[in-house]
């Protein structure tokens, strides 16, 4: 049976999303020792240039994704998470829509080093390795990312 999925743009407060948050942010814990949320706050995503999406697969929530802006022309990705393969791809493509749509030219995004599966996601769908921004400039642990967006893609 083929999965129906649906992309939901909401509050990364709704209790579908926060789920999905938690489980990120213990994830990263258990990966990295810090759980990702000093970085991130629920009103970052509920700005007119933001969105938070999360992806519903057969109706049950099972990855997210937020976007929030960085500069005027670059959004940041932040709370990439998904609990099935393939979901992440679906979010990423989401977002990277959204951003278009809100006039955006390019995403930012930073992970931490470590993340294997994270870094090798980004590399494989286009993001290339960017200088350091904002309060990653100063973490040997971090690596940030960055990728142009072209119209109408």
């Amino acid at each position: 049976m083929t999965a129906v999925e649906e992309i939901l743009f909401c509050s990364p407060r709704d209790p579908m999303a926060a789920t999905l948050v938690e489980e990120l942010s213990q994830a990263l814990r258990n990966l990295t020792g810090d759980d990702g949320r000093s970085s991130f706050s629920e009103a970052d995503a509920e700005t007119p240039n933001s969105a938070f999406v999360v992806l519903l697969q057969n109706g049950a929530p099972v990855a997210c994704g937020a976007l929030r802006p960085l500069q005027d022309d670059c959004a940041e990705i932040k709370r990439m998470y998904s609990r099935r393969p393939g979901g992440g791809l679906a979010v990423l493509l989401a977002l990277e829509r959204r951003a278009r749509e809100l006039g955006y030219r390019e995403i930012c995004l930073s992970t931490r080093k470590i993340n294997d599966r994270a870094v090798s996601f980004y590399r494989k769908h286009g993001y290339v390795i960017a200088e350091p921004y904002g309060k990653y400039r100063e973490s040997d642990l971090s690596v940030c990312f960055s990728k142009r967006l072209l119209p109408n893609a």
